[in-house]
């Protein structure tokens, strides 16, 4: 008996570790770490200066609009972009019509285009179908997956992100026009240097964001949204979630152009390619905005940024965050609630599945629609 309970008294003083496999959480980066201060402070300094340099500097002028570029040095061809960029007015068809006669092979194709996206957007209003009912019915949400929780980094986390990604754009600066001569380059090379530059700005901030967060927050790839497991079903939702998008842009665009009274501008990127004479440079922005794009930018936004709110708030609010700054990041004050809607989806995605497959299957088809019919518009408009 005596040994018994001196048995019972060594296991109370020697209590055996709880059998918990899970592993343990990475260190979290204190607010007041001096590299951290450093990262952000720099970042801060560098962008005051390119904030209030243009103002000392009076002999620069104001920046034009893509729009305003294609009016003033182009002025044929923005008026037969014109009703391109606004279908829904009145008499904007009949100008498209006109620019079509007598080219048979190319309204075929406009209208296989239209045709197509037709079912687009009847799938995507099927799909929100789908899920209301399936909601309604049975209370519980459609889209199923495996969403992740709480991500190793913070909030400081995400300012040093953002600092990492400014010192990527100053190094690829460098590193590409070094010992080049821009003034003397032609505007075809410029436009093509251009999209280089973000290129190498995008591998260079990909890898400072990986190093950082792996150095600093012990983060691996699955933090990042980098799984195999449910991919299949990853792309499957980032498929339908683009089939949504269509009567959503349908409906908020003409929307704000009425409430603004104002008409949509160009993105940069439409009067480059309509622009672009060299092949390379057309196929550069193809690749760009379809392929490095959308996953350097959902690698951004949805791996880091939404993520790293995630930790501090509830879903909804990372995702309407993210996508409030996803928005003011892109396109015009028309597109912006589109771009916003958009982000939002591609949000919900992300948290639903944890698979940044999701919203990078989204972006590319979304940019790869809007692409194959800039090439169509640039043979009309063009010629």
């Amino acid at each position: 008996m005596k040994g018994v309970l001196a048995r019972n008294q060594n296991m109370d003083e020697n209590p055996k570790p709880p059998n918990d496999s899970s592993p343990p959480e990475p260190p979290r980066s204190p607010r007041n770490d001096a590299t951290g201060m450093i990262l952000v402070g720099g970042a801060c300094l560098l962008l005051l200066i390119s904030i209030t340099a243009p103002a000392f500097n009076k002999s620069n002028p104001a920046p034009r609009s893509p729009r305003e570029q294609l009016r003033e040095d182009h002025p044929k061809l923005e008026r037969k972009l014109t009703p391109w960029l606004d279908t829904s007015r009145a008499g904007n068809q009949e100008k498209i019509n006109r620019q079509l006669e007598g080219r048979p092979r190319l309204t075929s194709q406009v209208n296989w285009w239209d045709g197509f996206d037709g079912v687009i957007f009847f799938a995507g209003l099927l799909a929100v179908g789908w899920w209301i009912f399936v909601r309604w019915w049975t209370g519980r949400d459609p889209v199923t997956g495996r969403p992740f929780g709480s991500r190793p980094w913070n909030l400081w986390g995400v300012a040093q992100a953002l600092a990492v990604v400014l010192y990527a754009l100053v190094a690829a600066g460098i590193l590409l026009l070094a010992d080049a001569k821009p003034d003397q380059w032609s505007a075809g090379r410029l436009r093509l240097a251009a999209y280089y530059l973000q290129v190498l700005w995008f591998i260079l901030a990909a890898g400072g964001i990986w190093w950082l967060m792996s150095a600093r927050f012990g983060a691996g790839p699955r933090d990042f949204g980098l799984r195999r497991d449910g991919l299949g079903r990853a792309v499957w939702y980032g498929i339908v979630a683009f089939s949504v998008l269509r009567p959503v842009e349908a409906l908020l665009r003409p929307v704000t152009m009425t409430l603004l009274g104002i008409d949509p501008d160009v993105h940069p990127i439409v009067a480059d390619f309509i622009l672009a004479d060299e092949i390379a440079l057309r196929v550069t922005m193809f690749l760009f905005a379809v392929v490095i794009a959308p996953l350097m930018e959902e690698y951004f936004f949805r791996g880091i940024v939404q993520a790293g709110l995630r930790s501090h708030m509830g879903p909804g609010v990372a995702i309407a965050c993210t996508a409030l700054l996803f928005s003011l990041l892109h396109g015009n004050v028309v597109d912006r609630p589109t771009l916003f809607a958009m982000s939002l989806l591609l949000g919900y995605i992300y948290e639903r599945t944890g698979n940044l497959a999701a919203p990078v299957t989204m972006h590319a088809l979304n940019n790869g629609a809007s692409m194959i019919y800039l090439i169509l518009i640039r043979a009309a408009v063009v010629g």
